[in-house]
């Protein structure tokens, strides 16, 4: 019983709570501070809310988006302004971006077929034309000889996806937006411990707040100790931040760098439809081979 009251006191989503419920308590002191101002400070407000309207219906955002944004701001001046300020600004901090290009840097270039690419340039000029600019813009490759196979449901997929696993012998990576105990995370976790204890090369990453309320707190450090190389992306902290919904959605699986599942299928089994959730559910999923594997590793 005790331990339980432990982990009810550690629950992160309580400490998530008390972290909002503290910083509402501050805001509503200091509005009932600064009451005798409110007149003069609800005309500052409303002339630089009218500014910042104007600087967000400027931004080459998504028309429905700015819309949301710009009623929140005109409704709530000050509000709506620093929540817009804290977390509706996609724009990447310079610190994050300085990381980022560093890390991009850091990449080794992967091996375009160029040879290929001209071929279908003769053959197909537009598709080629289609093929070169999202290689341009991803930054990876266009591969050929390849196989892909799709999946209507996870139900179809999660089989395939176990069969890989036990062949794997160099390495396997993970990244998943949801991460849940039960029949299909556990089963996939039994193989990867297994492949970690013969000297494969596991790791994974999954999302703190995607996998708040499926996983324990202190997952990734469990799963270290057991070999796994694990982190959390993103943990929510004590302190709110603007990156707090900056999530990863990714759904990766890689395998030796010859086999990578991606698509709609979270490690949770509502996905695969052992469990009813929200009704019968629908997710495709998708593996590629070839150097295309390679891409996602």
């Amino acid at each position: 019983m005790k331990n339980r009251y432990k982990r009810v006191i550690g629950s992160r989503l309580i400490v998530t709570a008390l972290a909002v419920l503290l910083q509402a308590i501050w805001l509503v002191s200091l509005l009932k501070f600064l009451a005798p101002y409110a007149l003069l400070i609800n005309i500052v407000l409303t002339v630089l809310a009218v500014f910042y309207v104007l600087y967000v219906a400027s931004k080459r955002d998504e028309t429905g988006y700015k819309i949301l944004w710009l009623i929140a701001i005109l409704t709530f001046p000050l509000f709506g302004t620093v929540l817009y300020f804290c977390f509706g600004d996609k724009k990447t901090s310079a610190p994050l971006k300085r990381r980022l290009e560093r890390a991009r840097l850091s990449l080794r270039p992967l091996p375009g077929q160029s040879g290929e690419i001209s071929t279908l340039s003769r053959e197909a000029p537009r598709v080629s034309q289609t093929f070169q600019y999202v290689s341009h813009l991803s930054g990876y490759p266009t591969c050929i000889n390849g196989a892909s196979g799709y999946c209507a449901l996870g139900d179809d997929l999660y089989p395939v996806m176990l069969e890989e696993l036990r062949k794997a012998e160099r390495y396997i990576y993970l990244e998943y937006f949801i991460v849940a105990e039960g029949t299909m995370w556990n089963s996939i976790e039994e193989i990867l411990l297994q492949k970690a204890a013969e000297g494969v090369d596991v790791r994974m990453i999954y999302d703190d707040l995607g996998s708040l309320t499926t996983l324990p707190p202190g997952y990734a450090v469990r799963l270290e100790a057991r070999g796994i190389k694990c982190i959390s992306f993103n943990p929510l902290r004590l302190i709110l931040s603007g990156t707090l919904n900056n999530r990863d959605h990714r759904k990766i699986l890689v395998v030796d760098g010859r086999v990578a599942f991606s698509g709609g299928i979270n490690l949770a089994d509502e996905y695969i439809n052992t469990v009813v959730k929200h009704g019968h559910w629908k997710d495709i999923g998708f593996w590629v081979t070839g150097p295309a594997a390679r891409s996602y590793a």
